[in-house]
């Protein structure tokens, strides 16, 4: 998020520096031009690049690869979910607790944003309940013109229903045509709608209000603001020295309140706006070069996120992890393939192995054996109750031999024993040790199947595993995401897979049963769970040692 935030900051700095230059550019054309350029760039922090990029990608023709709509490998399952990985280690306890210097930033900004918006409120408040308070005058204005003692400028409060207020006595003692000209410099800034422009920019200061450089624009847009509208009254008509020193007759009742939601006639800077009243002359017009410019500038900084989130969605889609990580292990496995082995010293490997700390399975009512084999010039690899897994060569010396499964992401390496025959089987997946599976006979692989049978037979769940699903399902129905009785994969990698379930839940409805059915093949206990709208099939995996769910996978039914 913050990486988010500091671009987004440096981009709007960015159209602030072009605005800059524009209306250095400029300076000697109208003060209206310089105000509108400062305000585009103060509304730029508003709106962030990504959400024009969004647009240009939701308005140009997407790229469909033809490659992805062909390919069974990279198009994910629709009817049936996994959400089975081999449990790992436990997540490190500072990975685990939420990062504390990320919500004390967001504490802080909060914080800041409303101390802003709360001190603008606070002001506002009470000039409107000087309104209240004020006098209506006779005017015969588009507007409401009140007389209150509470101010000590002319100001116009408000921007739906804009009043002008002026300080009690002011009518009595400034002449007419000095009562004019202030009318007609408060009229500009209605016209302008002055005072809803800068609750906008107020807007984008109570949102980045740790940036200074967004309260420097805000100054930048009173000067403006105010020069352009004594430019207004004097291209009226109205006499130089007259307007010049009715403003400085109003100085004497001047007090600065830069009050949200209102304009004054006094301003700012106060010294260089009597020089500019006094030696005025009417804003050149802009050239063609100066238009070309300003459209040229505009176009670009708006066409430019478009256009480039429109060559985004017209290029072939960047490919997610599951889809790169396959095309990048049907790279390697053409190179595996490659590498030479004789059929004969794959002999050394071939065996029987049973896993030391299978973590699916460590429970259950039967052990875990895996054989290793080979089929002519093909070597495979079967743990009980499943499919066998193709191996590839990948290197070997005298102390090691390394396969890489063309299912699964994992690795096998073979440990070598002094008689020439591996000793011990290590699974590796994401280069961590995650199992470890000395030598046996073929009689531990025939009584490791035996039990798995008998568990098959009995048409028993394992222990556990029907209390912990309902539960999850519970959570699930909730819109609780409980890790106690959610599988570990689901808790410690990504969130795509439990985003994908809670939406189908949600659709299917209230959980209204759930029913054991059998032992399936792999050992997994299998359950039909109704809901309001349908049934889906689960596949449960014996508990782990902590309790929790080792694995699951469902399908519609």
């Amino acid at each position: 998020m913050i990486a988010e935030v500091l671009n987004h900051l440096w981009q709007s700095t960015v159209c602030v520096a072009i605005a800059g230059l524009l209306t250095l550019l400029l300076r000697h054309h109208s003060a209206r031009i310089r105000y509108w350029l400062w305000f585009a760039a103060s509304v730029k922090f508003l709106v962030p690049f990504f959400i024009l990029v969004s647009l240009g990608q939701a308005i140009a023709p997407t790229h469909v690869a033809p490659e992805l709509l062909s390919s069974s490998r990279l198009m994910p399952a629709l009817v049936t979910q996994s959400l089975m990985v081999p449990i790992a280690d436990p997540v490190p306890a500072s990975i685990e607790r939420a990062v504390p210097w990320q919500a004390l930033l967001i504490m802080i900004w909060a914080f800041g944003a409303l101390l802003a918006v709360t001190s603008w409120a606070v002001r506002y408040w009470r000039m409107r309940l000087l309104v209240k308070t004020s006098n209506p005058l006779p005017m015969g204005m588009a507007m409401e013109v009140r007389s209150s003692p509470g101010v000590m400028e002319p100001v116009l409060i408000g921007i739906a229903h804009p009043v002008l207020l002026l300080p009690h006595g002011l009518v009595e003692q400034f002449s007419a045509g000095e009562i004019q000209s202030i009318l007609v410099h408060e009229l500009c800034h209605l016209r302008r709608r002055d005072n809803l422009t800068y609750a906008v920019h107020l807007i984008g200061c109570a949102a980045f209000w740790f940036y200074p450089l967004l309260w420097w624009l805000g100054s930048r847009l009173v000067v403006e603001r105010e020069r352009a509208c004594d430019e207004a009254v004097l291209a009226s008509g109205h006499k130089a020295e007259l307007y010049g020193g009715c403003i400085l007759k109003v100085c004497r009742y001047y007090q600065t309140a830069p009050v949200v939601g209102t304009s004054g006639v006094a301003g700012t800077d106060l010294g260089n706006r009597i020089r500019r009243i006094m030696t005025w002359r009417n804003a050149a017009a802009l050239n063609v070069a100066q238009k070309a410019l300003l459209i040229i500038t505009a176009a670009t900084v708006v066409s430019g996120p478009l256009l480039l989130g429109a060559a985004r969605a017209t290029q072939p889609p960047a490919l997610g992890p599951a889809a790169a990580q396959q095309g990048q292990l049907e790279t390697e496995e053409e190179q595996l393939r490659r590498t030479p082995l004789n059929p004969a010293d794959f002999d050394k490997y071939a065996g029987y192995y049973q896993y030391a700390d299978y973590r699916f399975y460590q429970f259950a009512d039967f052990p875990i054996v895996a054989r290793v084999y080979r089929d002519g010039d093909r070597y495979f690899m079967q743990d009980t109750g499943q499919t066998p897994v193709e191996l590839l060569p990948e290197g070997f010396d005298e102390m090691y031999g390394k396969f890489t499964a063309t299912v699964g992401h994992k690795q096998y390496v073979f440990v070598m024993g002094p008689d020439g025959h591996a000793r011990e089987m290590v699974t590796v997946k994401g280069g961590r040790v995650d199992d470890q599976a000395p030598r046996v006979a073929k009689v531990d692989w025939d009584h490791a199947a035996a039990k798995l049978q008998q568990r098959i037979a009995a048409k028993m769940p394992s222990p556990g595993t029907e209390t912990a699903l309902r539960r999850q399902l519970q959570g699930w129905e909730r819109r609780q995401f409980d890790d106690a009785y959610v599988p570990y994969d689901m808790v410690s990698g990504a969130r795509e897979k439990p985003e994908q379930l809670q939406k189908i839940i949600d659709d299917l409805g209230p959980l209204t049963g759930l029913r054991f059915v059998k032992v399936n093949q792999q050992g997994w206990d299998v359950f039909d769970a109704s809901f309001s709208k349908g049934t889906l099939e689960f596949s449960v995996a014996p508990l782990s040692p902590s309790g929790k769910l080792a694995g699951e996978t469902y399908r519609s039914l």
